[in-house]
């Protein structure tokens, strides 16, 4: 979709005095390094000349003194020789060295030198001698190898060549230097007509590697491609005549032949026919074939055949050709009046040097595309124009959707955009000065255009392919001068003179339309007509008139007068304006009609302004930006001018005006190195492409593409507001997204939307590695197809984080070829040269986003569904707006369909929340219809649904958390609700039953069954019609819930309903084996009891507390035992007792005449039995007293120990004294060990045994106060003396001795404490010292002695060993030499741990353990109450006063060392107490709550 562009060009005189007109300049060659151009003429001078300045530097002749002028046969620069190498027809091979301009002979060929050429390398030199023979040279001149070309030899037998009958023998060399190739005349055939022979020699063996196919009148010409692909020669027309290798080749046509280098023909392409002076003679012929550097394009040179020097009637035609997608396009094509000479840049590659009757060209060809912004792409093609609407159809060329053809090639074309001209025209200049104009009928439609034309001239349109084949046919005005009368600087406008060329005759390189009938030309200056190259480019303004009878009649601002295309149409010729500076690119303003924008040398931008009237039309039509005088040249703003030059510039368009929107620059402008400007400012580098959408949603648009194969999308208006920055995409910027994604989301405090992010970015991995997505069994299965849908719809959040909504990934290679107005998908293509056309995410969003905000949910929907955006944008962009838009949904959704897909593709959370798929949407920039950003959810902002204005209600007060319950409820509402509702919205009711949270798939299935049954009836009823519908929609809401919920469930589902022929109905639906479900529904039908089915429906389904209802409801009394079994069985038994109803206060007490026990009795029985199995000994005893079962209710509670109950059962049970005495006993031996003041109770009050219980609580059970009680209570002192005192002093000493030591042990680990928190604290000064002086700083030695005797007793901080001077180690090794510490096995009998170890890096978080529990226990503290009292009591006051000092000691030291834990706690450890180190201690009971009783206020110390 290219087209070539001259950027820069003009006829320029060379300095110095030109060659005469006999003398032309025959051979041109270049020095890039040195910026010199040398000429060989014709009268045997080489002349210099700096490509800088174009002054001849000096000039000197080729041949030794006193020898006539020999004529140059080839002209090179030796690089490595640093000379200019010439040949002449003589046979003289001569250097000229620059530097000192001396001529020197460096030897002689016998028969001339008619072909020269050297390696690309510069080592060997090639030539073709006037004898037919091929020499082969080295640099230092020694011969290499000599071959005869002609046949025989060359003499002899052989034919010998005469005078001047090799001159045209012409050498190539491939691009790597490998081979070479040779072109000369062959001996004359039986015709008495010579042929050519073209033979391929290998460089490395100098020996012939291939001839070349034959074929008829091949010419002279010969160049291989650089890289070495193709090697081109020329077939002459044959005069008169069809070319025999081509049949449809026109007579006078020239083709161009390519062989391969084993000599095959490949294809070719024909030349442009030029109609010949005679039938037997043609017009001109190809002289030279010379291809770029780069291989991109081929100069084909045709000379008048005649060999006219002045160029004839035919004259002199220089083309360019191009090759893509093995298509020939002629992309450029110039005329000269004198003989040109032309050669290739050696460095620049598609800069053309051409020199011309003593004029100089430097043409610097670029690649550029001539797109509208409606999309239309026009391709040139030598003499027709390939246009393709892009915006309607992806037509890569050759293809085109329509065709114009041109009186000659094109040299520049231009097409109008949409605010200069309603109608898309074309404007070409060609290469023989003509302006052919092109107008659309309508918009773009140009292949409409074709067919009304053909119409127009009385054929047949025929189909589209038909009319494609045809061509438009262009307007050409007659151009006509205005003569200006220029005083003080102003200008008035004369009458028109005829004028018979374009721009003057002039090489116009550029157009550019201003207005409907106004058009701007820029053209090179040119030395022939006496311009001035200082004064910068030319510009020319033509206005189209319309013939006489019609100047009155006009247009309006961008659309076409009545006359246009009329016979005798003019166009009027104002200029030329110079331009200041060489113009390299010509652009309309893209905001202000009438003004054209300049851009060349150094970034310099100016405007154009167009003559007055069009100015003021321009000004009247619309108030844009800017102003100036008439027909005038001014200066850009700073601001404006591009930092750089830059081949490739697109205008900027009008830009809605917001208040963060600055003024704006004129142009976008891309460099050759990829830096990419907004005026004045970088917006990228590394860019390959760049196009800008005019308008639509979100606004101008500008999109380009990078090196690393990314396109970017961003709104002009963030351009002007300074807002947007490029961010190039990398694996670290990817994670630092992504991980922002998830603290966003965090920070929202939205739990359900970080498990969406989580969720997302974990099913992402998921789906990239196995491409299905599996849940546990219970929840829904997505098959292949949903879930690979369900990952291009809603990427990860982590991946679309990263990546923005502004950026995405295309092919290597791909440039932006179109983005046309309105829309948001662009046009790219790809290096094949197929054509893709993408939507980018932000235009896609910002489109969605502009329909939301006019509630126009029709073109919001088609959006969505069709780039694949999720559906959650509609509801999460502006909730909860949507639940009272849900009328204007069902309305513009065109199938009911379509609404189940939105429901089942909600999910929790929002899309457009911190964190989620769409999080960027909020910066997008302004809709360009409304200037307003995108609105938040809940916004009060009127619009209409699908266009029409509709009254906005307030929003519903819902929150986000609820959105899937809240529309699948709405929705289920508005369908309903609505006129379109019926049989076609069951499946939309269906599955919002099912997607909501609840899952409420019997409900859907509800939906299904009354479907069903209302055919059922129909049929019944006998109207056919509408019981086919019912079956339809019945079977349609089925087959969609089975497409998003896996089939057994849904079986699983209609079988719980209890409905066999809906189960049937899911079953056949589904893609399982008749099999597996014909069977098992025939053994449901079999059962006749209702209840029955349903039970055996349960068991089959696992649901068993259905099922032990409906078997209980089968009957009571046939299915109890059953009912009783499966109720132990499943755990079930406090549902049967429900069902068996309440047990009566009666049967409860056991007072009914009945002996044989009830159901619930029963029921209470077996759960007793299960409750003792599950060892809960007093509910067992509950249920079996509630079954009226004591006896086992009775060991139920001795099991348990509640001993109180056992006897209140034994009285049930109406037991004898004795058996009571008997069953006290054994309670008593068995509560002895765990419970022995139980055990001592038990004794005294059924037993009446008092010395026993009386040693129970004055001994093991430790209760003083009680055993005192006892011994009074059976009036005996004498066991107060010999069984409590003994205990009491025993346990007294005990405790005392307890206190002691824990206050020893205090004070010892305290002292330990407070010297290891010491040590740690000056190795805490020792890194600090070394922090601030540097690592590995100076001490001396005292200091250094001084650290290692600290670090000697702080080995327990580091797991090394301290040697020498080394403070710390910053890697461990093995603690014994010679290799692995040998495994020691620990000794037995021996715990691990409990034991501190002075030293260990442990040992302070041990001691702290340590003190934090060495505290006295409550039930220490209660015991020393009971104690004291005691020994008061005793007798033994002193005693008590001591023990209870003694506690308060402990307790005293306890407290201070709590103290001094929380002052000064571990470092990395928790607070003392606490569970981390030094925690998990028992506090004392005095620390809090109730408080025991132990502390005496008479035994306290005074």
């Amino acid at each position: 979709m290219r087209n070539l562009v001259v950027d820069s060009g003009g006829c320029v005189g060379l300095g110095g005095p030109c060659p005469p007109p006999d003398a032309d300049v025959l051979f041109l060659c270049t020095n890039s390094s040195e910026r010199r151009l040398f000429a060989a003429t014709a009268s045997g001078e080489l002349i210099c000349y700096s490509l800088d300045s174009l002054k001849e530097e000096w000039r000197v002749e080729v041949h030794p003194p006193g020898i006539d002028a020999e004529r140059v046969t080839s002209l090179a620069y030796a690089l490595d020789l640093d000379a200019v190498c010439l040949s002449t027809a003589s046979g003289q091979l001569v250097l000229v060295h620059p530097a000192s301009r001396e001529v020197q002979e460096v030897g002689s060929v016998d028969g001339g030198v008619v072909a020269m050429e050297w390696s690309p390398d510069g080592e060997v030199l090639a030539m073709v001698t006037g004898t037919g023979s091929l020499l082969v040279m080295s640099q230092e001149w020694d011969a290499l190898s000599e071959v005869q070309l002609l046949p025989g030899g060359g003499g002899g037998d052989g034919w010998a060549p005469g005078p001047g009958e090799l001159d045209d023998a012409s050498l190539t060399w491939r691009g790597d230097g490998k081979y070479f190739a040779t072109s000369v005349r062959t001996p004359p055939g039986g015709d008495g007509k010579c042929a050519r022979s073209i033979k391929v020699w290998d460089r490395s063996t100098f020996e012939l590697h291939s001839t070349a196919e034959a074929a008829d009148r091949v010419g002279a010409p010969l160049a291989w491609q650089p890289n070495g692909r193709h090697l081109y020669a020329v077939q002459d027309a044959s005069p008169g005549g069809a070319n025999p290798t081509d049949a449809t080749a026109a007579p006078g046509q020239h083709r161009v032949l390519l062989f391969e280098r084993n000599g095959l023909l490949h294809t070719g392409f024909d030349l442009p026919a030029v109609a010949a002076r005679g039938p037997d003679s043609v017009a001109q012929r190809v002289s030279v074939l010379s291809w770029s550097p780069d291989s991109e394009l081929l100069a084909v040179l045709l000379a008048p055949a005649g060999g006219d020097t002045d160029g004839g009637e035919a004259g002199w035609s220089l083309q360019l050709w191009h090759r893509s997608n093995w298509h020939w396009y002629l992309k450029q094509g110039r005329r000269y009046g004198r003989p040109p000479c032309l050669v290739w840049d050696d460095t620049a590659s598609g800069t053309l040097h051409v020199v011309s009757g003593g004029g100089y060209e430097r043409l610097a060809f670029v690649w550029d595309r001539c797109v509208s912004d409606r999309g239309t792409a026009v391709v040139v093609d030598g003499d027709a124009l390939l246009l393709t609407p892009l915006a309607h159809a992806k037509v890569p060329p050759p293809m085109c959707s329509a065709r114009a053809r041109l009186p000659a090639p094109a040299a520049a074309v231009a097409i109008s955009s949409s605010h200069t001209c309603e109608d898309e025209r074309i404007a070409v200049a060609t290469a023989d000065g003509a302006l052919c104009l092109f107008l659309s009928v309508e918009d773009d439609l140009w292949e409409e255009t074709l067919e009304e034309e053909q119409e127009a001239r009385g054929g047949q349109a025929g189909p589209r392919g038909a009319a494609a084949a045809a061509a438009l046919e262009p307007w050409v005005p007659r151009v006509e001068s205005v003569v200006e009368s220029v005083s003080a600087g102003t200008a008035e406008g004369g009458a028109p003179q005829p004028c018979a060329r374009l721009a003057g005759g002039r090489a116009v390189r550029a157009l550019a339309w201003l207005a409907p009938t106004r058009l701007l030309a820029l053209a090179s200056p040119s030395a022939r007509l006496g311009d001035d190259p200082a004064a910068g480019d030319l510009l020319f303004e033509l206005e189209l008139l319309g013939p006489p009878e019609h100047e009155a009649a006009t247009g309006s601002a961008v659309s076409s007068p009545p006359w246009w295309g009329a016979r005798g149409t003019r166009a009027a010729q104002r200029g030329p304006a110079r331009a200041g500076f060489r113009v390299v690119a010509l652009v309309a303003h893209g905001t202000q009609a009438g003004c054209a924008v300049l851009h060349g040398d150094g970034g310099r931008v100016s405007t154009y302004t167009a003559h007055a009237p069009a100015a003021a039309a321009a000004a009247a039509a619309a108030p844009l930006r800017g102003g100036g005088g008439g027909g005038v040249v001014a200066p850009a703003g700073a601001g404006d001018t591009l930092p750089m030059l830059c081949p490739w510039v697109a205008a900027v368009p009008l830009l809605p005006r917001t208040s963060s929107t600055k003024q704006h620059p004129l142009l976008i402008g891309l460099s050759e190195s990829g830096a990419l400007f907004w005026g004045a400012s970088l917006v990228a580098a590394g860019v390959t492409s760049f196009a800008v959408r005019t308008g639509g949603a979100g606004g101008p648009a500008l999109l380009y593409t990078t090196r690393k194969s990314h396109l970017y999308t961003v709104f002009l208006a963030q351009l002007a507001s300074g807002s947007y920055a490029h961010v190039e995409l990398t694996a670290a910027g990817q994670a630092a997204a992504a991980a922002a994604a998830r603290a966003a989301a965090k920070a929202t405090g939205s739990a359900e939307q970080l498990a969406a992010v989580q969720l997302e970015h974990a099913q992402a991995h998921a789906l990239g590695a196995s491409g299905m997505q599996v849940h546990t069994r219970g929840e829904r299965r997505d098959d292949d197809m949903r879930a690979a849908m369900h990952v291009a719809m809603r990427p990860s959040a982590a991946t679309a984080a990263a990546r923005d909504v502004v950026v995405r990934a295309v092919e290597q290679g791909s440039v932006l070829v179109a983005a046309p107005k309105d829309g948001v998908t662009i046009v790219l293509q790809m290096p094949r040269g197929n054509l893709e056309g993408v939507s980018p995410r932000a235009l896609v969003l910002a489109a969605v986003a502009c329909a939301l905000r006019k509630r126009d949910y029709a073109a919001a929907w088609e959006m969505c569904t069709t780039h694949r955006v999720d559906l959650n944008l509609l509801a999460d962009l502006r909730w909860p707006q949507l639940l009272d838009d849900l009328p204007l949904l069902v309305k513009a959704v065109p199938r009911p369909t379509d609404l189940c897909d939105l429901l089942f593709a909600l999910r929790p959370g929002s899309v457009v929340a911190p964190g989620g798929v769409y999080a960027s949407i909020a910066g997008l920039s302004a809709d360009a219809d409304g200037g307003e950003g995108v609105e938040a959810a809940g916004s009060t902002r009127a619009g209409g649904g699908g266009g029409a204005d509709v009254p906005r209600q307030p929003p519903s007060d819902v929150p986000l958390e609820k959105k899937v319950d809240a529309l699948c409820e709405g929705l289920r509402a508005a369908v309903e609700a609505s006129a379109r509702g019926g049989d076609a919205y069951v499946t939309v009711v269906a599955t919002c039953h099912a997607r909501c949270d609840a899952r409420r798939l019997d409900g859907a299935l509800a939906c299904v069954k009354a479907a069903k049954e209302e055919g059922l009836a129909a049929a019944a009823a006998g109207d056919g019609k509408k019981a086919a519908a019912k079956d339809a929609v019945a079977d349609a809401a089925l087959k969609h819930l089975l497409l998003h919920v896996e089939a057994d469930e849904l079986y699983r589902v209609a079988l719980g309903m209890y409905e066999l022929p809906l189960a049937y109905m899911v079953a056949s639906a589904s893609p399982r084996d008749p099999g597996e479900y014909l069977d098992q529904l025939a053994r449901f039908r079999s059962v006749g009891d209702r209840h029955l089915r349903h039970h055996a429906i349960d068991v089959h389904l696992g649901r068993w507390a259905p099922a032990l209802a409906s078997l209980y409801a089968a009957g009571e009394a046939q299915h109890f035992a059953a009912c009783l079994k499966l109720a132990t069985e499943k755990g079930l038994l406090r549902s049967l007792l429900a069902l068996c109803g309440p047990v009566s206060a009666a049967a409860a007490a056991g007072t009914t005449d009945d002996d044989a026990p009830s159901c619930s009795a029963r029921v209470l029985d077996a759960y007793g039995d299960v409750l003792v199995g599950e060892r809960k000994h007093e509910d067992a005893a509950v249920a079996y007293v509630g079954a009226r079962q004591y006896a086992k209710a009775l060991q139920a509670y001795r099991d348990a120990g509640s001993w109180r109950s056992v006897f209140v059962m034994a009285a049930r049970l109406k037991q004898s004294p004795a058996e009571t005495h008997t069953l006290a006993v054994s309670v008593a031996q068995e509560l002895a060990f765990a419970q022995p003041a139980a055990a001592a109770q038990v004794l005294l009050d059924h037993v009446r045994d008092v010395d026993s219980a009386v040693a129970l609580l004055a001994g093991p059970a430790r209760e003083w106060r009680l055993a005192a009680h006892a011994c009074a209570a059976a009036r005996r002192p004498d066991l107060l003396d010999s069984v409590v005192a003994p205990g009491a002093a025993a346990a007294a000493a005990g405790l005392l001795s307890d206190c002691r030591e824990a206050v020893e042990r205090l004070g010892k680990y305290g002292a330990r404490l407070a010297e290891v928190r010491g040590k740690r604290a000056a190795m805490e000064a020792v890194f600090a010292a070394d922090a601030e002086e540097g690592v590995g700083g100076q001490r001396d030695d005292d200091a250094a002695s001084d650290i290692n005797s600290l670090m000697t007793g702080m080995s327990m901080y580091t797991d090394n060993t301290h040697v020498g001077n080394t403070v710390a180690s910053s890697s461990r090794g093995p603690s014994t030499q010679g290799g692995r510490k040998a495994n020691k096995k620990p000794k037995a009998g021996k715990a691990k741990g409990g034991k501190i170890r002075q030293g260990s890096p442990q040992e302070e978080a041990a001691l702290v353990e340590l003190l934090t529990k060495t505290v006295p226990s409550a039930d220490q503290l209660s015991e020393s109450g009971q104690l004291t009292e005691l020994l008061v009591t005793l007798g033994h006051f002193d005693d008590a006063r001591t023990l209870q000092r003694e506690l308060g000691a402990w307790l005293a030291a306890h407290t201070a060392t709590a103290a001094d834990l929380r002052a000064h706690p571990v470092p990395g450890a928790g607070a003392p107490g606490s569970s981390g180190a030094g925690g998990g201690g028992a506090a004392p009971a005095a620390a809090g709550g109730a408080q025991p009783e132990w502390k005496w206020a008479a035994l306290r110390e005074p």
